[in-house]
């Protein structure tokens, strides 16, 4: 009995902390889950982020202990997930300072976004979107000025990475930003967003996002015109399928006037072609559990330079094989709910989600908070609002 009672104070106390904590503090660390790449590149900026990363995992653990919370099945995977990535890493004498940063950040992501969604919706969305906002903003104004890097390596490396890491950031916020399109106080804050994401698509002119948003376009349309009710793991799948039959089957060619006259890129996109063929004969000396992860993820031989995949299924497999594969497809499905009546913010969920695995055709996108943060939001927008109409 006493046990009991003391067990009780101790939570109440714990829930009393964890909602005492103000909206500046958890901003704080929410900006700890995304570090701009420049900042990698600055030890003390770098060891400050690590640093914040870890007070951020300590805190969401500690809010899980005290408000004893079950563990969602997206976080349970992507644990599964990133374990499958360890051993390999091991045998092989990979990174694992860099496993182990990305692990502790991306199930962060997930642990955080949650107990914002628990604290206030809303509110957890806008904090995100000011934190994209300000980040696209100082890295459109550091392009202008310096537009073939503000360091200049092999790419030119922006705030917020090479030109195509833009990507990241403003397929985020206009996907965010789409969602709080309804909220009247917000409604030229929104546009404003957009409308950076946009001028910074363009003027950077990365193709993979350009092409990314004409398909959220297409799709929405689609889903609203001819779909009222449908099961969103539908289009997912055949977001899968677009990416089988371009990597291994290069339907790309029959599209070979759009792509060479309007995106001004050959077939082989860009080389791509060529790096995924040179691939196969170093995913398959570990087809099962792959090779781990390497410092920079280069693993391919190219024109005198080794390369990353530039194919996100292509990366996994090197690195984690079919295994790792497997359950990355496993937290994908995962995180979309089964829906039927598919209202306006679910139509720009599913829309977003299937040009994001389709641009997964090109670029990589696993390493980075964002996709993780993208399909959190997918999540717990619909798990917490299943809760609000129970509660009413």
């Amino acid at each position: 009995m006493k046990n009991t009672i003391m067990r009780s104070l101790v939570l109440k106390k714990g829930k009393k902390i964890h909602s005492e904590i103000s909206e500046k503090v958890w901003f704080v660390l929410l900006i700890f889950l995304f570090e701009p790449t420049i900042f990698v590149k600055i030890p003390k900026l770098n060891y400050l982020f690590i640093f914040g990363i870890c007070v951020t995992f300590l805190y969401a653990l500690y809010s899980f202990i005290i408000k004893n919370k079950k563990v969602s099945k997206l976080i349970v995977i992507m644990f599964f997930y990133r374990m499958s990535l360890l051993i390999p890493t091991i045998i092989n004498d990979g990174d694992i300072i860099k496993w182990g940063y990305q692990s502790l950040n991306h199930i962060t992501v997930f642990m955080m976004i949650e107990l914002g969604f628990e604290r206030n919706r809303d509110r957890t969305l806008k904090s995100l979107q000011n934190i994209l906002i300000t980040y696209l903003s100082i890295n459109l104004v550091l392009y202008l000025k310096y537009p073939d890097g503000i360091l200049n390596e092999f790419w030119g490396l922006h705030f917020l990475g090479i030109r195509t890491r833009f990507t990241d950031y403003l397929f985020l916020l206009i996907f965010i930003s789409m969602i709080r399109w309804d909220m009247d106080k917000d409604k030229k804050f929104n546009i404003f967003c957009i409308i950076i994401s946009l001028i910074t698509m363009f003027k950077a002119w990365i193709s993979t996002a350009i092409v990314g948003i004409i398909i959220v376009v297409l799709m929405y349309y689609f889903i609203s015109k001819y779909f009222k009710k449908i099961n969103p793991r539908i289009f997912l799948t055949l977001a899968f399928i677009i990416v089988v039959s371009i990597t291994f089957f290069r339907v790309q060619n029959l599209f070979s006037i759009f792509i060479e006259e309007v995106l001004h890129k050959s077939v082989s996109l860009t080389g791509r072609t060529e790096i995924w063929d040179l691939s196969y004969d170093y995913i398959d000396d570990n087809l099962f559990f792959g090779h781990g992860y390497k410092n920079d993820g280069n693993f391919v031989y190219w024109r005198g330079e080794y390369w990353q995949g530039h194919n996100q299924f292509i990366q996994i497999l090197y690195e984690g094989g079919i295994v790792n594969l497997i359950i990355f497809v496993i937290l994908l499905y995962s995180a979309i709910p089964k829906i039927k009546e598919v209202n306006k913010e679910y139509r720009i969920m599913i829309s977003f989600l299937f040009s994001y695995v389709v641009m997964m055709i090109s670029e990589i996108y696993a390493y980075y908070p964002t996709l993780y943060a993208f399909l959190a939001i997918f999540y717990y927008y619909y798990k917490f609002e299943k809760e609000e109409c129970k509660n009413e």
